[in-house]
């Protein structure tokens, strides 16, 4: 089973098994996928901050510059916000669209039963992977 099939199929399979509209697995779907890009995307700043020399002070400078001296909450809802709408919007009109969403739940449900109740476990072990070396990355930075 692929990696999308998992995590489409699963939303599809738990719907459809409480009953309710299956279609909303499309959007659960893609939010956890727009959430695992963006954590992907901070795991590899964390790295350009701690591996690369200089990249932190003129990541700060640009940031000052766009800024001034406001504060990082601000500015932080500034590109969190928009940020989860583009790489939704990506996904929504790219990987998430229904045409596919109906070929990954219709490849998942046509798994033997053992294998669709490890798809959780196949979306769940990257994501906290990447949630572990994120957090590895931000308290190994701290001074």
């Amino acid at each position: 089973m692929k990696f999308l099939e998992a995590l489409y199929g699963s939303q599809y399979y738990e719907l459809k098994k409480k009953g309710k509209d299956s279609s909303k697995g499309r959007f659960a779907g893609n939010v956890l996928l727009a959430a695992i890009v963006i954590v992907f995307l901070f795991v590899v700043l964390l790295a350009l901050i701690k591996y690369a020399p200089g990249f932190e002070r003129n990541l700060n400078r640009s940031f000052r510059s766009w800024f001034g001296r406001s504060g990082g909450r601000s500015a932080g809802r500034l590109f969190a916000i928009p940020l989860l709408a583009l790489i939704y919007g990506i996904i929504y009109f790219s990987i998430g669209t229904k045409k596919n969403y109906d070929h990954y739940a219709d490849a998942f449900m046509q798994q033997p039963d053992e294998i669709k109740n490890k798809a959780n476990r196949k979306i769940l072990v990257p994501f906290f992977i990447l949630l572990g070396l994120m957090l590895f990355l931000s308290f190994s930075m701290l001074r």
